[in-house]
């Protein structure tokens, strides 16, 4: 009886099993029989998780006045897709005032979606059972270029690249691919303890599709923060718009709080949504030291 039971489950199950092997992606594709896997994901953040072309943070036109880690802890919640990560940032000025680097870097996502999400993606049938993910190594450059009052505002350059260093391509969660972008942010002091803040620039990132090698992207956004002796927090609106228009305009509100402290180390967390097509709603905290 029990080894009867065990049969009939393995029939019921195979169809499922099937489903989802190597029959099933290629009907999904529209395989051709010839062409790589990888040229069949869809290198547009729409149809990627949450961190394989993140939206650029939003500088105020200021270098940080010292040096710091991070490490903070992110939830993403879209239909059908839930993210888990860790994110670590480390910041430090080789000419305080002037210059400073950011190294910032995902060592581990874990990520479930379901199987129409999967389809949309396009998901590779060998990655389709997966659920951990590496991601790329980040690297940002700052550059004081003007401070108020000396000029009429604060003026940052910033210049970002993307190592390939991410794993799951097949599961359509990281590129895997190199991408740069560079933008110039600005910042003036409204009143006592306010600050607004603008930037702009170009975001690009590298593509699978052999006749549009690379997706290019205006990048911008706007913020207003307050400060406190005890409290900093910060409202943004931020996004860029890719020329291909496939999938390639994320964009987001956030808002974050961070307690300010004396101490060796201090705690924040924000929320963000996700516009158009970034479809996460976001939640994080973390702790700064």
């Amino acid at each position: 009886m029990r080894a009867a039971l065990l049969a009939f489950g393995l029939v019921a199950c195979a169809p499922a099993l099937r489903a989802q092997g190597h029959d099933w992606w290629a009907n999904n594709v529209g395989w051709d029989g010839k062409s790589h896997w990888s040229t069949y994901i869809i290198s547009q953040p729409r149809y990627l998780g949450p961190n394989a072309l993140p939206i650029p943070s939003l500088p105020n036109g200021l270098l940080e006045e010292q040096g710091f880690l991070a490490l903070d802890a992110f939830s993403h919640s879209a239909n059908g897709d839930q993210t888990f990560n860790p994110h670590l940032t480390a910041y430090v000025l080789p000419a305080p005032g002037k210059v400073a680097m950011e190294l910032q870097w995902i060592p581990v996502e874990y990520f479930v979606m379901s199987h129409a999400v999967k389809t949309e993606r396009k998901v590779f049938h060998l990655s389709y059972d997966s659920r951990w993910a590496t991601g790329d190594v980040l690297l940002h450059t700052y550059v004081q270029l003007l401070r108020h009052p000396q000029a009429l505002a604060d003026a940052l350059l910033r210049i970002g690249y993307r190592f390939p260093s991410s794993s799951m391509l097949g599961a359509a969660r990281f590129t895997d691919a190199p991408g740069y972008f560079f933008d110039l942010s600005a910042g003036k002091p409204l009143a006592p303890n306010w600050r607004l803040y603008g930037m702009l620039g170009f975001y690009v990132w590298q593509t699978n599709l052999d006749d549009r090698l690379q997706n290019d992207a205006f990048l911008f956004g706007a913020g207003l923060s307050h400060t406190t002796p005890a409290w900093e927090w910060k409202a943004s609106f931020r996004g860029y718009w890719g020329y291909m228009g496939s999938g390639d305009d994320p964009m987001a509100v956030s808002l974050s709080l961070q307690r300010r402290s004396s101490h060796r180390a201090s705690w924040r967390f924000g929320v963000q949504q996700g516009l158009l097509d970034l479809r996460y709603s976001t939640l994080f905290v973390g702790v700064v030291f």
